[in-house]
């Protein structure tokens, strides 16, 4: 990890709500929302359709339900649901 990267992490992990400016509180609600937003929206797209079709095919272990979607899928397929 370069110097920068480091900077950023330790930044990060040290990072706590309260000390943070409630502008940036707001800018990162907004994304995650906006994320959140995306991620269903494209759900039933057809490229992530076939792509979980796909991720069906190859043996994993450990099932999961993700998206309250009712269906189990490996849970390193979890960013594909």
């Amino acid at each position: 990890m370069d110097r920068s990267t480091r900077h950023l992490v330790e930044f990060t992990l040290d990072s706590r709500g309260a000390n943070l400016d409630v502008r940036v509180v707001h800018e990162c609600k907004r994304r995650l929302i906006d994320s959140i937003g995306c991620a269903i929206g494209a759900f039933n797209d057809q490229l992530c359709v076939t792509l979980r079709k796909m991720a069906r095919d190859y043996p994993q272990p450990a099932r999961r339900n993700a998206m309250g979607n009712g269906r189990q899928d490996f849970a390193r397929n979890g960013r594909l649901l």
